[in-house]
């Protein structure tokens, strides 16, 4: 009788966690710069001025982002297979680290 969970099949679900982890970093990062960014050219008030006044559009915006991370992460974690994940990890690294990097410019010279 075979083991559910043999060594390959715990590295290629490592794997995929991280592959899922990573989504999620990315989609988290980039929906809530987007949302700020739209929130902003609509004419909202600025990030200081929104707990100052008790708005709760950053709630709501950090709330979404989560849950857009989520679901990214979790539809990535459990439709990418073992062999692709591992093949995807390596680039991933370099692309959510591009992203957090250019999300947090935004956010930088977007007050």
């Amino acid at each position: 009788m075979r083991p559910l969970a043999g060594p390959t099949d715990r590295a290629g679900s490592r794997a995929r966690l991280a592959l899922g982890f990573a989504v999620f970093a990315a989609v988290v990062c980039a929906s809530y710069a987007v949302q700020r960014l739209v929130s902003w050219a609509a004419g909202e008030a600025a990030p200081g001025e929104v707990l100052a006044t008790r708005d709760v559009g950053f709630y709501w915006r950090v709330g979404l982002s989560t849950l857009h991370g989520l679901v990214a992460g979790l539809v990535v974690g459990l439709a990418v297979g073992e062999e692709r994940a591992r093949t995807w990890l390596g680039p991933t690294g370099w692309v959510v680290a591009a992203v957090v990097v250019a999300c947090a410019v935004a956010m930088v010279l977007v007050p």
